[in-house]
């Protein structure tokens, strides 16, 4: 644990789907709530369980108010146990054997969880009871092709549509999509698990009038704990939570509904929303300071809290690129971009902002990063001229003890320059002392996990 804590606190991290929870997040999940509870509040199998009762039942409240959903129109679940399991809960929910999902196929920026094949395998194992029909982006300009997405869905009839991504940079037209979905009369899944705080601050347009289901975990931009939800039209709630309880789970994690709660409370924050904004225009910059440095962005740039490198032209090994950045205490992810044949060596880096705004970073400091990871690119492009790949082992520290010379001093003082300028930011900033209103009660304090029940 205090490795951990201490590679945390020494290093940029730039993954795109991780984020810092608040303390009061933290504290919640160690809160003495420990005990089993299979079903719902009022439902359980278990006696003792009214507070439980409580707490859920305030997190479906809060997840509803935090997306300005009218509960007569929406419903939520909050047991699911990852972003992944909740999607395939609502595909088992609505799907007969058989029945096609469509999805966003992941070198074009979607997630595994959307129905992932390749030519010789059925990567997400669902497939194997469901169709998998994939949609593309253009290769011109790596935008989603929504007129290729229109045909194939009016000739292949899915019964379920996924709109959602792990690697899109972009916002998604979710307006279009209803339309398609109703033209070829299918059910429309947003999946928002990346951009969930966006939407909730109401940064960039949300998938909630457009869709018929909507799931999302709230680990990334929402910065709750690693928990999902399901928000459900009223006609779907029935099928779906049989679904989740007893269809697959058991007892829920109650400890990290309570977190997620306080999560939900925090998004109400004044101050989330201007959050939201800044990890935005932090991406903005650190996007254009990568264009201007000479190294392409996947779609040209970014209207979200991540990106995508662009590594296809082949100077640039992606996975020695994540091996250096590493090295030098900038944490970030190799993805697949369009034409890859292999995950292990793919030729794209997923780059995110939230994280690091989290910590304090702001325009001035992400543009210093654009040019640090600048700095790794041109000193993996040597290490790849001189064949020095080879001689990199899986271990990051490899890197420098492999290395020799200039490339050993280059590695060192990038190093530097990483602590050099994380010694102005704690690992979690503190909290706001105030909420926002819930309905018609005063402010409440939200600093720590008492007062978010108080």
């Amino acid at each position: 644990m205090q490795k951990e804590t201490k590679r945390e606190a020494s290093s940029i991290n730039l993954i795109a789907s991780e984020n810092y929870p608040s303390r009061a997040v933290l504290e919640a999940l160690s809160a003495p709530v420990t005990g089993g509870g299979e079903g719902y509040p009022g439902h359980r199998f278990y006696g003792g369980k009214r507070h439980v009762d409580e707490i859920e039942l305030l997190c479906r409240r809060r997840a509803l108010e935090a997306f300005r959903l009218d509960p007569n129109d929406w419903g939520v679940n909050v047991q699911p146990l990852s972003g992944a399991l909740a999607n395939v809960y609502v595909y088992s929910a609505l799907m007969e054997v058989g029945d096609k999902v469509m999805g966003l196929e992941v070198a074009h920026g979607g997630h595994h969880s959307h129905g992932y094949k390749t030519a010789h395998q059925d990567v997400y194992k669902v497939v194997n009871r469901f169709e998998s029909i994939q949609y593309h982006t253009e290769p011109a300009t790596g935008m989603i092709d929504y007129d290729m997405l229109a045909r194939r869905a009016f000739e292949s009839k899915p019964k379920i549509i996924v709109a959602g991504s792990s690697s899109y940079s972009r916002t998604i037209d979710w307006t279009r999509l209803r339309a398609v979905a109703d033209e070829s009369s299918s059910i429309l899944l947003a999946d928002m698990s990346h951009i969930a705080g966006l939407v909730a601050a109401d940064v960039i347009p949300s998938p909630f009038e457009s869709s018929h289901i909507v799931t999302t975990t709230s680990l990334k931009t929402l910065r709750g704990p690693r928990a999902a939800m399901i928000f459900y039209r009223q006609e779907y709630g029935s099928r779906i939570n049989e679904m989740v309880h007893p269809g697959f789970q058991s007892g829920a994690n109650h400890r990290t509904i309570t977190a997620l709660a306080v999560a939900l409370l925090q998004a109400k924050i004044p101050t989330f929303r201007a959050y939201q904004q800044r990890v935005l225009r932090n991406a903005q910059v650190l996007a254009r300071t990568l264009i201007q440095l000479g190294h392409p962005i996947l779609t040209g740039g970014t209207d979200t809290h991540l990106m995508v490198l662009d590594l296809r032209g082949g100077a640039v090994d992606a996975a020695l690129l994540e091996q250096v950045l590493e090295t030098i205490g900038v944490t970030c992810n190799r993805c697949v971009v369009p034409g890859d044949a292999s995950g292990e060596r793919p030729c794209g880096l997923r780059i995110g902002t939230a994280a690091m705004t989290t910590r304090g970073f702001d325009t001035a400091e992400f543009a210093y990063v654009g040019e640090v990871v600048h700095q790794a690119i041109e000193l993996t492009s040597k290490i790849n001229r001189d064949e020095g790949a080879g001689r990199v082992g899986n271990e990051s520290l490899n890197t420098i003890n492999h290395l020799g010379g200039k490339e050993h001093h280059a590695l060192l003082r990038l190093r530097c320059q990483v602590t050099d300028l994380l010694k102005r930011f704690e690992l979690v900033q503190a909290e706001e002392e105030e909420t926002m209103p819930e309905q018609d009660e005063p402010k409440v304090r939200c600093r720590s996990a008492a007062e978010a029940f108080a």
